[in-house]
């Protein structure tokens, strides 16, 4: 499912809770399709988020490499694999598959649970820092503009979600090549123009202390706010959330907050926890990720 914001949500994992079934690790109780189970799962162990992680390990390997990396054969089943044995590591099968991405499944894909890892929340962080690297803006506003050229939301709605330089950059996108390559193209035409606007106006500057006319001191542009970058905050329990002393939203909340590039203070007030700040260096187009825990007063 994807929201408005550019979020992906997968659903109906419902039924690893769902107390209608009782003990669903009960000996000779068996659920989920096998080439997705976990090795806790298969012995009948207690089940919990890193059986899920698991399972998503494999669907990335699957992705990314065109098969299963646990599949059944005439000596041995799926189940004796995902136990015991080894899989064939991804960039044997795929040399492009990039070395951290081949980390990440690798510790997904753990036998032991314990080494998988700690937070479903430390997950989304690792994928996060791979997919940041490789994409020019925010993978939410890419999914909020394919949204938009797909008229499953109107302009106003994706407006309402994208910070201004952005949405200025991306009217009506053709959508040409994968999730906009010429909208892309657009927002940095749109940036090598702010760059010459800025050199002229430098130029012009020098060209005054040089004993130009005064008309032309009257032509310096002023330079533009900085690009923005994006912040993604997770708070344990909650906080309202502040930028330079300004109120920017209450946590939890999933989209990511566009803040100009640079150096800002960043403020987390809970009233029955002890506050906490920072300073975090935004990067232009790159998304920091902030994972705080309050302590109580």
């Amino acid at each position: 499912m994807i929201g408005k914001s550019g979020g992906v949500k997968l659903m109906d994992f419902g039924i690893a809770r769902d107390q209608a079934f009782g003990d669903l690790t009960e000996t000779g109780t068996g659920l989920g399709t096998p080439s997705y189970m976990s090795p806790e799962q298969i012995l009948g162990d207690k089940l919990d988020y890193r059986s899920d992680m698991f399972a998503l390990g494999i669907v990335l390997y699957q992705m990314v490499c065109g098969k299963k990396p646990f599949v059944e054969d005439e000596h041995k089943s799926v189940m004796h694999k995902i136990r015991l044995e080894k899989y064939i590591a991804p960039r044997k099968l795929n040399p492009d598959v990039p070395r951290e991405l081949e980390r990440i499944m690798a510790r997904c894909m753990a036998k032991k649970k314990e080494d998988r890892y700690r937070s479903t929340q430390d997950l989304v962080l690792a994928l996060e820092r791979f997919i940041s690297k490789r994409v020019e803006i925010n993978y939410h506003a890419r999914l909020v503009l394919f949204l938009r050229d797909q008229k499953l939301i109107s302009d106003e709605e994706a407006d309402a979600q994208l910070h201004p330089a952005v949405a200025g950059g991306y009217k009506k996108p053709s959508l040409a090549g994968p999730l906009g390559g010429e909208a892309i193209q657009r927002v940095f035409s749109r940036h090598a123009g702010v760059l010459v606007a800025m050199a002229l106006g430098i130029s012009l500057v020098h060209a005054a202390q040089l004993g130009s006319p005064p008309v032309a001191r009257a032509q310096v542009i002023a330079p533009p706010p900085p690009p923005p970058g994006f912040l993604k905050v997770v708070v344990d329990p909650w906080a309202e959330v502040y930028i330079d002393g300004k109120l920017a939203d209450v946590t939890p909340f999933s989209r990511a907050l566009t803040v100009p590039s640079g150096k800002h203070q960043i403020a987390f007030k809970n009233p029955f926890f002890r506050e906490a700040d920072m300073d975090v260096q935004i990067r232009r187009g790159e998304t920091s990720n902030l994972k705080i825990t309050l302590e109580r007063k």
